[in-house]
């Protein structure tokens, strides 16, 4: 699956609500940003489906499902989802942001699974 090139700027808008700061990274279906709720001052990640899968009905079902799937759960070892919705063409699930390192940074400090010396 082809990744989208398009990066949103920061200060950009979506929803009316929620301002980009930055990109945390993108994968097969969206792109990831932080991005700050202006109703509730709160930092969030805010995930956006790729622009060329918003015309594929399979995919808009498959992000909305994720969506209603995430918000369903509640674990203190998974962030929570937020919000869902639709910006134009634009799909997004808002979810808690959670400041830290990521799975690849960890995996790269571990040598087998065990921490390097």
């Amino acid at each position: 699956m082809r990744k989208s090139n398009y990066q949103l700027a920061p200060g950009s808008m979506i929803g009316g609500r929620y301002r980009i700061v930055r990109s945390l990274g993108q994968g097969g279906m969206a792109s990831v940003y932080l991005a700050q709720d202006l109703d509730l001052g709160d930092y969030v990640a805010l995930k956006l489906m790729h622009d060329e899968l918003t015309e594929d009905p399979e995919f808009i079902k498959r992000f909305a499902t994720e969506a209603r799937a995430a918000a369903s759960l509640d674990n203190p070892n998974i962030v929570s989802v937020l919000d869902y919705g639709q910006d134009g063409k634009t799909r997004y699930i808002v979810q808690e942001y959670v400041e830290g390192r990521t799975l690849k940074e960890l995996i790269q400090e571990h040598v087998n699974g065990v921490a390097s010396l």
